[in-house]
């Protein structure tokens, strides 16, 4: 991505995060920074805060498996639903498209994240949820939501990772 294409990107995001925290639809973060709100991809740097999503690589190839670490340094526990990309909690983004691929037909499994824990997530590129839809090559994002409540309420905040790159 050209540095000016980057920019732009991450002015839109500022505009859109600001848009979003006037209209008091924005989420929070584990430390009560404000999050994102809701399920559009974001653009630009990766979200600040107490609650982090880490990929063990910036470039992936075709059929591989992405491996990201959640990491709750914040004081409250968070919860995170699977079913997303690959029946995990993470859902991966291409440009505007989700790729929300688990085939599981069940209620989505809750996961508590303790304060000061890592918990890891994989996503295998080449596992039977990408059969249909393969994760073509490009730059992707991966975004984690979480809340801080068990039971599902509201819209869920989001942190999100830095760029990846399938190829």
């Amino acid at each position: 991505m050209t540095t000016l294409l980057r920019r732009s990107i991450a002015a839109l995001a500022t505009l859109a995060g600001v848009t979003i925290a006037v209209a008091g639809c924005a989420g929070a973060a584990p430390d009560g920074a404000p999050g994102t709100a809701g399920r559009t991809p974001p653009a630009g740097e990766p979200s600040p805060g107490a609650l982090s999503l880490i990929p063990d690589a910036a470039t992936y190839r075709p059929g591989s498996v992405i491996t990201l670490t959640i990491a709750n340094d914040g004081r409250r526990t968070v919860y995170v639903e699977d079913q997303k990309t690959d029946c995990s909690p993470v859902m991966l983004w291409r440009q505007d498209v989700a790729y929300d691929n688990c085939g599981a037909e069940r209620a989505p499994r809750i996961t508590a994240i303790q304060p000061g824990e890592r918990h890891t997530v994989r996503i295998d590129l080449g596992s039977a949820n990408f059969a249909e839809r393969p994760a073509e090559p490009g730059d992707y994002r991966a975004v984690l939501g979480y809340r801080f409540g068990e039971q599902p309420h509201g819209e869920e905040a989001a942190r999100v990772s830095a760029d990846l790159a399938i190829g």
